[in-house]
């Protein structure tokens, strides 16, 4: 019996293959069982809203992120936990008011997404993202043009 691809199968029966063959259901659509093109979308419209609660929906409590840009203002390039993240945020979006995203491109991997996406100030960025089964980010990094710092 062949495994069902993304979209192809109903939530039902994606169920039943998942026990049947011992494995997630994101496994058997792939790696990622949510619309990448849509993820992104909302990514890009949660952080350009400024609105904290909708950036931070899609991250697990535990989540583990690295940043360069962490570092002047935490003493550290890696944040750990959802609440630290938050406060690193709300810093950072206080810091920059006119902060806003534009995304360039979406890659997709196996339970992963790589974002790149321009800044406000012209910038190219990319933002990876680690999935889980629930479709939470549990750990993500940034990464900007050397030129950025």
């Amino acid at each position: 019996m062949a495994i069902a691809k993304r979209g192809a199968a109903e939530p039902a029966e994606l169920e039943k293959l998942a026990a049947e063959y011992n494995v997630s259901q994101v496994d058997l659509c792939g790696g990622n069982a949510m619309d990448a093109g849509a993820f992104s979308e909302e990514w890009e419209q949660g952080w350009n809203s400024h609105n904290l609660g909708l950036i931070l929906g899609h991250y697990r409590d535990d989540i583990v992120f690295h940043s360069k840009k962490a570092i002047p203002l935490l003493g550290s390039g890696e944040i750990v936990g959802k609440e630290a993240l938050g406060k690193y945020w709300s810093a950072a979006l206080d810091q920059q008011p006119d902060l806003h995203f534009r995304v360039q491109d979406v890659f997709e991997g196996y339970r992963m997404l790589v974002i790149s996406y321009w800044n406000h100030r012209g910038i190219l960025a990319a933002e990876t993202l680690y999935f889980d089964d629930a479709g939470l980010v549990f750990q993500a990094a940034a990464c900007h043009r050397s030129s950025e710092g």
